[in-house]
This record gives structure tokens, sequence and C-alpha cells, in this order.
């Protein structure tokens, strides 16, 4: 999928499947998704697949693929997906740190597409059948306040660009049955595993040196209370996952390769905080944010 921007030069010839794929979301009005239909890439008879078993909540069927060559199948199978998925709202980070590349067995981060309908009401449960193999985890977004971030040199330039944040409880779908963990390249084919996600209020960040500095302070607390008990988890963003701007500025240039430019609005998930985990029917999962002064919360309870 080739979103809002230049991707790159097309070749001649376009599959005429392809070409009625892209006119017809075109015509659903999907940003971001129509151009991408008719990007470089060689149609892949692996997608239908992998669309049918994401709309099922199904495991998906056995995928051997370069990092390479992921884009193109997430750009197809998020085409596929496009009627469910709405319009798109931003972009989530994965594999960051250094501890997550080394297990990837990867040189840098991914990113991967997040878009409206992917984002629950907070207050409502959620299934843990809605994906095949969800996790939970205290993720946290950025919002960008203008497409001046896409200029932004150094991290104090790029924050005059970021309005706020908002607290995020990701859902992700492992998408195979534990204990397998896919290789990078199913990470990115797969849209960094992003399937939903608990989305609160956003909160502004004023623009002052103290604003700068909470954000690059960010701590979590988590809750976790499950029919076999409660357990707590507590980080700082600088040590368990980075700095934030750092990696709003990571999905900039990643995008950029891509030829997607940020614009007001756009959120931005950082990745998890805390270690991940699989969430349990009657689970309910609580992180508070503290960012200076400020405290936000968020929770999201898991029904059969």
């Amino acid at each position: 999928m080739r979103l809002p921007g230049k991707f790159g030069s097309r070749t001649p010839f376009v599959s005429s499947s392809v070409h009625a794929l892209a006119l017809c979301i075109a015509a659903l009005g999907i940003p971001g998704v129509a151009q991408a239909a008719e990007a470089d890439c060689p149609a892949d008879p692996r997608v239908d697949a992998a669309a049918t078993a994401w709309k099922a909540h199904r495991q998906q069927p056995p995928l051997s693929i370069d990092l390479k060559d992921a884009t193109c199948f997430r750009n197809a199978l998020l085409a596929k997906l496009a009627p469910e998925l709405g319009p798109l709202v931003g972009y989530k980070v994965g594999i960051w740190s250094a501890a997550a590349r080394a297990t990837y067995k990867v040189d840098g981060p991914l990113v991967g597409m997040l878009y409206r309908d992917m984002m629950i009401p907070e207050g409502k449960p959620v299934s843990v059948s809605s994906a095949f193999a969800p996790l939970v985890e205290a993720d946290f977004l950025v919002v960008i306040g203008d497409a001046g971030i896409n200029q932004a040199r150094t991290r104090e330039e790029a924050y005059r660009h970021i309005r706020g944040y908002r607290p995020f409880i990701e859902i992700p779908d492992n998408h195979y049955p534990a204990p397998v963990t896919p290789d990078a390249g199913r990470v990115a084919a797969f849209n960094v595993i992003a399937r939903s996600g608990i989305m609160g209020a956003e909160v502004a960040l004023p623009q002052t040196p103290a604003g700068f500095a909470a954000l690059a302070g960010l701590k979590v607390d988590t809750v976790i209370s499950d029919p076999n008990g409660t357990r707590e988890e507590s980080a700082v963003s600088a040590k368990s996952l980075g700095d934030p701007v750092e990696i709003v500025l990571a999905a900039r240039d990643l995008l950029r390769k891509e030829g997607i430019a940020l614009k007001a609005g756009d959120v931005v998930s950082l990745g998890t905080l805390t270690p991940a985990h699989s969430p349990v029917a009657g689970e309910r999962f609580t992180v508070r944010y503290m960012v200076g002064d400020r405290t936000s919360e968020i929770s999201a309870a898991f029904t059969p």
C-alpha cells in the first residue's frame, strides 16, 4: 500500500485486478490505501489467505518472507482490509529497542499503519477472541502538531511540532500460537502485528523546556488484575524503551522512505513500555502515565 506522497516510480504494467482494487478503494475515500494498490509490487497470491485469516481472527497460514519484500505484502494486505479499517490515523514503531533488534536480528526498527477502526472506545470491554493470539501492551501515542516535524533536525526542533499525547493500550495480534514468535519479515508483513487498541483522551504538551523534559521523562505504572491475582509493574521510558521524541523521528524517517509525510493530528505509537503479555478473560489492565506533573490513566477489561 502506498500512502500519501510519492512512493516511487511505477512500472508501465499494473495487473487489471490490482488496478480495479485501487479504483474501488479510491471510491471509498480511504486515505493512504488507494495509491498503494498500484505500488511497484508484484502480486502475491498469499495475500488473500492472510486477509481471510485476519478478518476471521484465525491463525495466519505459514509465511516465509524476506524483510525486503514485507512492505509490498503489508501494503497489499492493508488494501484488502481497507473497508474494515477506516481512514488512516497514524503509525506505530516496532522492534525499537536494542534488545528487540537483537532478538529479531535486524539493524533498525519497523513501522506500521494505524487506522480509525482499530481504535476501541475507552470503557468498552475487549473480547480475548477479537484476535487469534492477542497481546496487551502499555503503549503511548504522541500527537503530531504540524507538518514542520518533517524538517526537524534535532529533538528540540521536533518537539516544537508535537502538540500532545494520548494514553494507549495496544492489543496487537501475534497471529500464531505460543511459543511461536514471528520473525522480522512476518512482523513487517503483518503491519507490525497491529490489530486494535484503546486510545485515551489527548493531553496537551506545553511548548516549554519543562514540557520537553516532561515528555523525555515519561513514566508508567501498570496494574494487572486477573483471576490469579494482582501484579504491578513500573517503567521509565528512557530506560525500558527509549526517548519518545527520538522514536517519533525514527518513524518519520521510515515513513519518508515510503513517500509519507507526517501531518497535524497524526498519532505515533511508541511501543510497549512494560513487557507485553497475553490477556485472559476476567483480566483488567490499567496503565497510569506520568508526564511531568500530569497523570493520566487508561484501562482495558477483557471478556471471553
